[in-house]
């Protein structure tokens, strides 16, 4: 929840997390509602997918959220990747959004053409604290 990161952020004094500089700030912010959008549309497939009954999933439906995903993606490689050098909610939000990506839609293979993107979940997972919460 982008209202409890905040709030974490806040009482922890960190703004890096969160940056009070607005240009900083709306990069941030932005890059988060991206992760959070493309999270949607994993989910939103993965009910479709997997809980509604085959004879009741609406093809068409899955291939706008396949589509919604990789068009996210594609557009964090082209134009996002200079904003993945730090932590903050942009970057976690992006990189949990990525783990679950591949745990839940492993056919997907949304690393291919995408290396900045790749480079990043690679060494975003090498992290700690991705480390003590791993993806089964």
């Amino acid at each position: 929840s982008r209202v409890i990161m905040e709030y974490l952020a806040h009482v922890a004094g960190n703004s890096s997390m969160i940056p009070d500089d607005g240009v900083k700030r709306f990069r941030v912010l932005t890059l988060l509602a991206t992760a959070q959008g493309c999270a949607d549309a994993a989910v939103a497939l993965r009910y479709e997918t997997f809980q509604r009954p085959e004879d009741k999933r609406w093809p068409d439906y899955v291939t706008r959220l396949t589509a919604r995903i990789l068009a996210s993606l594609d557009e964090v490689e082209q134009h996002w990747t200079d904003q993945l050098t730090n932590v903050n909610v942009g970057t976690i939000a992006l990189a949990c959004t990525l783990s679950y990506v591949d745990l839940r839609h492993p056919t997907l293979n949304w690393r291919e053409g995408r290396p900045r993107l790749t480079a990043f979940q690679t060494n975003f997972s090498d992290r700690p604290a991705m480390k003590a919460w791993p993806l089964p």
